[in-house]
């Protein structure tokens, strides 16, 4: 983007000319997602370290993933699939099966990235 003092800054060619918008958007889409998920990380490592767990948990944090009971386990990974397909619903085409060059890998035109409400 282009910032003041430094003016046009993209060093790795993220959207040089030549890029479809499309593509723009989706790195930008990527880029707030994984953001937001290593945000996410690094508060459970600093909770998961300090504070006791409701399961019993103990250990580095590195190790408590594999310590939670099943029914935990698959809640905490429905809601993580809940919540990227509702994510997927609002800014991703649906898939045209009948020719997947249209709509593979397309947000929808009137989706900012990052946005889901």
């Amino acid at each position: 983007g282009a910032v003041v003092p430094t003016g046009y800054f993209d060093p790795l060619g993220f959207a040089q000319s030549g890029i479809t918008l499309n593509e723009i958007k989706r790195n930008r889409e990527a880029e707030v997602m994984h953001g937001r998920v290593a945000m996410i990380a690094c508060l459970g490592y600093i909770v998961g370290e300090q504070f006791p767990s409701p399961f019993g948990i103990t250990g580095p944090a590195n190790d408590q993933l594999q310590q939670m009971p099943a029914i935990p386990f698959v809640m905490l990974s429905s809601t993580i699939a809940a919540v990227e397909i509702r994510r997927a619903s609002i800014g991703w085409k649906e898939p045209d099966f009948g020719d997947w060059s249209k709509t593979l890998w397309k947000l929808r035109d009137n989706y900012y990235p990052g946005d889901v409400g």
